[in-house]
């Protein structure tokens, strides 16, 4: 991988805007790091990497949260809580909020779309980047445009926690509900968690800040649990289902398949 990337990166570089900010194809490689990091969406790329270009040729600090989060964790994790005041203000040599110009070394493997973004980046005057809500960056070229796109921003957040809040209390809800279900001795307590379940397996509409993921269970996970019901006692599990576990007094207990496709 490495030396597909050196390679990659060494042909790029013969063909760089000859504009560009970064002196070094290491130069390259870190500012690259950082744009790999911002953004998820390959179309904002060279955007961005004109930002932090012309933040760059101005003396401007990158001021880039990715930076942050690497001086804080070396690579090995996330943070599991949004940026703290405190640690906006630690001292570390990836600070891009205390030091100027770029850290010592990359902060992630960055693919071909980072790199090809930073030699070849887009033509801005833009300096500032915040998040829209939509999964990509509303960008500016006054502090004062920034500020008003931050405002917006933080109503977006607002009504995300919101419908958060409110999935979590419906998820709640459906999860009394399926403890209660499983007291019925008519009905076999696998299929009443299912039928609760079902709504919770659908992907969660959220827009989220980049570098968080928006977590989705694949719905279909969980066949028929009347499968097990019907098996002849001792017969051998095939392909298709598992032995069905031992309930409290002996009776075999409906247990879901898994998803073949999962």
């Amino acid at each position: 991988m490495r030396a597909a990337q050196a390679k990659f990166r060494a042909k790029r570089w013969e063909e760089r805007d000859p504009d560009i900010v970064v002196q070094t194809p290491e130069e390259a490689l870190v500012l690259a790091s950082i744009v790999e990091k911002e953004t998820g969406r390959a179309d904002e790329r060279p955007h961005i990497a004109s930002v932090f270009q012309n933040r760059l040729r101005k003396n401007m600090r990158l001021q880039s949260d990715p930076t942050i989060i690497y001086g804080l964790v070396g690579g090995k994790g996330m943070l599991d809580h949004p940026i703290q005041q405190d640690e906006l203000d630690r001292d570390t040599p990836y600070n891009t909020y205390k030091i100027n110009g770029l850290p010592p070394t990359p902060i992630a493997c960055p693919g071909r779309a980072a790199i090809e973004a930073v030699l070849k980046p887009a033509k801005t005057k833009d300096l500032y980047f915040v998040a829209d809500g939509t999964g990509g960056h509303v960008f500016a070229a006054s502090l004062e445009e920034h500020n008003k796109n931050v405002v917006k921003w933080r109503k977006v957040e607002r009504e995300i926690r919101a419908k958060e809040a409110e999935e979590a209390a419906a998820k709640a809800a459906a999860a009394a509900a399926t403890g209660e279900g499983e007291a019925s001795a008519t009905v076999p307590p696998a299929k009443n968690a299912a039928a609760a379940a079902a709504p919770a397996l659908a992907p969660t509409e959220t827009d989220s800040a980049p570098g968080t993921s928006v977590a989705a269970d694949m719905p279909g996970a969980f066949a028929d649990p009347e499968t097990f019901t019907g098996a002849a006692q001792g017969a051998a599990p095939t392909a298709e289902t598992s032995p069905p576990a031992a309930g409290a007094k002996g009776e075999a207990v409906p247990r879901p398949i898994r998803n073949p496709k999962r």
